[in-house]
This record gives structure tokens, sequence and C-alpha cells, in this order.
């Protein structure tokens, strides 16, 4: 009767020290690059226009219709409304003076992240046929301080003027949001000889670059990939070979 022999199983676990060695290593760097790939921010650019919605610091202008109650009620409309509404200067004698609003703007609430720039757009003309100097300058006020676009000469049909900060004039750095919230827009305008410098509308629009996520399905299904083989490692039951030895009759 042949007798028990004892074989080991070195020669079984030789050919599957490669496959034991690099499955989870494998599997780690495919969890790893689908997590530093899930982290990726790109940026997404947007806008965000703010228009006025109180009293400013500073109330010169004259106002039509006089039964409006603010002067900010005059320039406040999304749609201009030109003739219907509107602030305005005029002067009686035969030289030329000016004077400005600056109104309290509605706060930000879509925008986020980086200001690239904050621009303030007013829209003016003058009445009557031209004659003598007739000009209007858009206004901000931030950390209590006045600042004007260039002059801008007025004809007799509504034009768009606007002025750009890509940095708050005041300190020199990029505007924070705060400041948008904080900052106050108007206009100046200038008339002589009896014809009125009107302003019909005031905006401002906030430039801005926010960070969002991006979530790829392709980088979830190399992470599900990557787990699950790291799982079906785990629960792996034990075989012939990954014994110290087996027999044999």
């Amino acid at each position: 009767m042949e007798g028990l022999a004892k074989i080991r199983s070195s020669d079984c676990d030789r050919s599957n020290s490669w496959e034991r060695l690099f499955e989870p290593s494998i599997a780690l760097i495919l969890i790893l690059c689908s997590l530093l790939s899930l982290a990726r921010v790109y940026a997404n650019p947007g806008t965000e226009t703010l228009r006025p919605m109180g009293v400013g610091t500073t109330t010169q202008l004259s106002k039509y219709p006089s039964s409006q109650s603010y002067n900010w009620e005059c320039v406040d409309e999304e749609t201009a409304d030109d003739d219907t509404t509107y602030v305005y200067r005029v002067e009686s004698g035969f030289y030329t003076s000016s004077k400005y609003d600056t109104y309290a703007i509605q706060n930000h609430s879509l925008g986020s992240g980086t200001i690239n720039s904050v621009t303030i757009y007013i829209r003016c003309k003058m009445s009557g046929s031209p004659y003598g100097t007739h000009w209007a300058k858009t206004a901000i006020r931030t950390h209590d301080t006045n600042y004007y676009g260039s002059q801008n000469n007025l004809g007799t049909s509504y034009v768009n003027y606007n002025t750009q900060y890509t940095t708050n004039p005041y300190t020199g750095s990029a505007w924070t949001w705060d400041e948008v919230d904080a900052m106050e827009a108007g206009v100046q305008l200038a008339g002589d000889v009896s014809l009125q410098s009107r302003c019909t509308q005031v905006w401002v629009v906030v430039d801005y670059t926010s960070q969002i996520p991006e979530f790829p399905l392709g980088e979830f299904t190399v992470l599900a990939f990557g787990l699950a083989l790291l799982r079906g490692m785990g629960e792996e039951s034990p075989h012939a070979c990954m014994g110290d030895e087996f027999t044999r009759h």
C-alpha cells in the first residue's frame, strides 16, 4: 500500500505571487486616481446685475415726475422707460454746473467666488436742441469716497455709458462681495442754458468667476471598479494552493 506523500505547495504559491502582489496595488491606484479626478474644480464665469433700491448718501438732482417719492425710483427699472421717469440737472444761467446722486444698490444674491470687475452703467441724454455743454458721468461710492467716470457729452437721444472697475478704486485690490454690497452707484449731470441733462437708468453689473467641482461619470465608474476589486479579494475563499501543504495518496 502506497504511503501518504506530503507535497509542499510552494509551486502553487509562486504561481499566485504576482497576482497577490499587484491586485491590491492596481485597485488602490484606481481608487486614488478616481478620488484625485473627483477633486477637480472648474471655473464657472457669470454676471449679476444690481439696481438701485434705496436712498444713498447724496441726493442733489431733480426728479421727474415730481410725484415720485425718491430719485432712485426714477432710475431703477429693468427695462428703460426713457422719458417716463428720470432724474435731471438744469441750469438757468449761461454757465455749466454739475450735481449728482448716489443710490443704495441691491445686495448680490447669485454671484460667488472671484470678482473680475464691477461696471457702472447710466442711460442719459439732453433735452431740446444741442446748445451749450451737457454731460454725464458715472458715479460710485465705496469706503465713503466718491469716484467718477469719464465725461460723456450728451446728444438728444438716450445712450448707455459705462465705467468698468477691475479693482476697487479705493483699495487698489480685487473687489470683495462685502464691498459690492456696501457700495453706492449713481450719476453726475451737468447742463446749462435751461436745457436738461437727463438720466433714466442706473445699474451695476458684477462679473465674477465661481469655483465648482465636476463629478464625471467615468471617474465614478473607475472608483466603483477599484472598490469592487478590493472587496472581491477580501471575500475570496481559501483554496488548496493557499495552504502550506496538501496530501496525495
